[in-house]
């Protein structure tokens, strides 16, 4: 295929250019300042994930996001201050007295919704009777309604893995749509290698036929006037060409904006796109929903989504409860000093914890509503791709057939045309029939991968297959085969 490529650009570049300009150095010169890159469909999703300025940035943002979880998961770590002072006193008799000292505290708050703490003072006073004061403070402070319990105080900790789950989806569904989209352009470019292939051999073939025409004139057995339909035919596979040379830059144009390479690169495919039926199979439907509900990201992030809104619910019914803490200290400084309290505080005339919770318990049942109008989408996309999987893989037999068929009529009526039984205007026609054959059984075949490939996103495994790992610590997003 690529000696055939090469001699397609070579004349399409003929027929662009000027009578007498194809020999000239211009077309050495463009084919110069290309740089030829043959690529596999692995090697050209590789490229992309590796070259997305999208998934660059995300990557650069997962170093933020992953910090973010650090801090809320720190909630209940001991948060210590050491504080070392020096100070003046200027007294009436101009005397001054200086002091030194250090401070330090501890606290720490608790799964219970308590925090301990501990102070600890120390100062050296100049002056007269100088001497160091150490004092020592013990506090314990619990809330007993409003604060109370680990799943109030843990809440935030959980709304943070699940906000981290969510990025993590969130990546996972841009890489999805990044390789979805370097799939189908790539695709899209062997489709157009193959279209523009398939007219090649087209205009090489009326050209042959515009040859044999031109012999049977000489020897009297055709009218001059019949060759016309024949040259017609000719120029109508060469603006065929020149179109399928459009059709290929525009393919090749948009899988290089997609991999974000040198825009002169001249991309070729090397991978096959004919499917051997014999070794095709239809997905089964229960299996594949199985694995939609375990991998896709929208249904997870919907199920994250129920979890932290129920989350809200409880804290904003915690919210609205009265304010109950019990609270211990002790002071040790050459004497002991404990104290105990209990405070209460009653919220009057406020509605706002009461729309607050009212706003949660909503947006709690929106979010499970939600979640079931997404079950029932998954289950229809995956049943209507699996169907649309089966149908196409029978339209493959069926194209390949229509093709040899149509290659054989050809072939039969060239040879009757050269036995003076058959009109070039027949032959053109079998001609039309025989490229639009070939070219249906291309882009069946292309539309079956390609309804493999969206079912795989249906489902959510397009990481799986292509063995992406976005959230590999390595920065390595691809698994080496």
């Amino acid at each position: 295929m690529p000696g055939i490529l090469a001699a397609t650009c070579a004349l399409l570049m003929t027929l662009a250019l000027p009578a007498g300009a194809a020999a000239a150095s211009g077309v050495e010169t463009v084919e110069a300042a290309e740089t030829r890159l043959e690529l596999t469909l692995a090697e050209a999703v590789a490229l992309a994930i590796e070259n997305s300025r999208t998934l660059v940035n995300a990557r650069l943002n997962r170093t933020v996001q992953q910090h973010s979880l650090k801090v809320a998961e720190d909630k209940f770590a001991p948060d210590a201050t050491i504080g070392p002072f020096v100070g003046a006193d200027v007294a009436k008799d101009d005397d001054v007295e200086t002091s030194v000292g250090m401070s330090s505290q501890v606290s720490m708050l608790l799964p219970s919704g308590g925090r301990v703490g501990a102070a600890l003072n120390n100062s050296f006073d100049e002056g007269v009777g100088s001497s160091w004061d150490h004092s020592l403070r013990l506090s314990f402070a619990q809330p007993l309604l409003r604060g109370a319990g680990s799943s109030v105080n843990t809440a935030s900790v959980k709304q943070a893995r699940i906000t981290e789950r969510q990025n993590i989806l969130a990546l996972k569904s841009s890489a999805m749509s990044t390789i979805a989209s370097v799939v189908g352009a790539y695709r899209g470019l062997f489709q157009a290698e193959r279209r523009l292939e398939i007219s090649m051999r087209s205009l090489e073939r009326a050209e042959d036929l515009l040859a044999v025409n031109r012999l049977l004139i000489q020897s009297g057995r055709m009218a001059e006037r019949d060759i016309i339909q024949t040259e017609s035919t000719v120029a109508s596979r060469q603006l065929d060409v020149v179109r399928g040379r459009n059709s290929l830059d525009a393919a090749r144009s948009r899988l290089v904006d997609l991999l974000d390479i040198d825009v002169e690169t001249r991309i070729q495919t090397a991978g096959a796109g004919i499917v051997d039926v014999a070794d095709a199979a239809v997905p089964e439907v229960e299996r594949s929903l199985q694995q939609a509900f375990q991998h896709r990201p929208d249904w997870l992030d919907g199920l994250l989504r129920v979890e932290a809104a129920d989350l809200n619910v409880l804290l904003a019914g915690d919210n609205r409860r009265w304010d109950l803490t019990a609270s211990m200290d002790a002071t040790f400084n050459g004497n002991s000093d404990y104290r105990a309290q209990l405070m209460l505080g009653i919220p009057f005339g406020d509605l706002t914890r009461e729309q607050q919770y009212l706003s949660a318990s909503v947006a709690l049942q929106q979010s499970k509503n939600q979640l079931a109008e997404l079950r029932q989408r998954i289950r229809l996309d995956v049943r209507t791709a699996v169907r649309e999987i089966e149908l196409l893989l029978g339209q493959i037999e069926l194209a390949r057939r229509r093709r040899e068929l149509a290659e054989q009529k050809y072939s039969i009526e060239k040879e009757k045309l050269n036995r003076g039984l058959s009109t070039n205007f027949q032959v053109a026609t079998f001609e039309d029939d025989l490229v639009n054959a070939q070219n249906s059984e291309v882009d069946t075949n292309l539309a079956y991968l390609n309804a493999l490939t969206s079912l795989d996103q249906k489902m959510g495994t397009m990481l799986e297959t292509w063995r992406v790992d976005v959230t590999g610590s390595d920065g390595k997003w691809i698994e080496n085969p």
